[in-house]
């Protein structure tokens, strides 16, 4: 099974203020003050192609959930393929977070680390990397917690400001 790591371009005519706020927030500060930081992500998803389903968490929704789309548009940049090895233990850790709910403080844990984690609630780059940990494809070590769309796409190589 293939899937991808799929990131929401805020360069798009109708990406909404929140959206193009949050890629400005998580820009490296060399970014904030030009217009590199329109080239980064607000949301971020996992993208199951052969099932025609998208799988993640966003304050839309307020629960980690799946959604079903046949193809991506060109609001989504992709990661390469990531080659899951075994579908039934990536089917197991996706459907263990199904209806947890949405971490709104969270996501000010990347910008303000004094903010603590909750362990039941879930971010969308925070939920997409504890999967990929899950199934062995990003080390443990990694404090999905702290990571924002930003930091994930240039985790996956996915991200270049220029």
């Amino acid at each position: 099974m293939e899937i991808n790591v799929v990131f929401y371009r805020v360069d798009q005519p109708d990406a909404m203020w929140l959206d193009k706020l949050i890629a400005w927030w998580t820009a490296p500060f060399s970014c904030k003050f030009n217009s590199a930081w329109r080239y980064g992500y607000s949301h971020v998803e996992i993208y199951i192609r052969e099932r025609g389903k998208m799988y993640s968490v966003s304050p839309r929704d307020n629960k980690v959930r799946t959604i079903k789309v046949n193809r991506l548009s060109n609001h989504w940049k992709a990661s390469k393929a990531i080659q899951v090895t075994d579908a039934k233990e990536f089917r197991d850790s996706c459907n263990k977070y199904l209806g947890a709910k949405y971490d709104y403080l969270g996501i000010l844990g990347f910008v303000v680390p004094a903010i603590k984690d909750s362990s039941s609630r879930y971010f969308c780059s925070e939920l997409c990397i504890t999967v990929l940990q899950d199934i062995g494809q990003l080390p443990k070590s990694i404090d999905a917690s702290r990571y924002s769309p930003n930091d994930l796409a240039s985790l996956l190589g996915v991200l270049d400001y220029e």
